[in-house]
């Protein structure tokens, strides 16, 4: 389970839990596969600039598309 509510694993195992969780940091003992490298949460930033890219991207295209068409219109209607 990625993201634990202590309630909700009290409520489905049954068992009275406290409200808080131990992280172990320190060094381990030799041949010990405990990981302790926790990675720091991401902020979503990037996501965030690709939707951005992405929406001015598409005006981008849409206004070249309306200047390319509006100039193809006009080149017919004069001829």
């Amino acid at each position: 389970m990625q993201n634990l509510a202590v309630d909700e694993v009290a409520r489905a195992s049954g068992l009275a839990l406290l409200p808080f969780f131990v992280q172990q940091t320190g060094p381990g003992q030799p041949g010990e596969t405990l990981v302790r490298d926790w990675p720091l949460p991401a902020s979503g930033v990037d996501k965030h600039r690709g939707y951005a890219f992405q929406w001015y991207a598409l005006a981008a295209m849409a206004a070249l598309f309306f200047v390319i068409t509006g100039f193809r219109s006009g080149r017919t209607h004069v001829a």
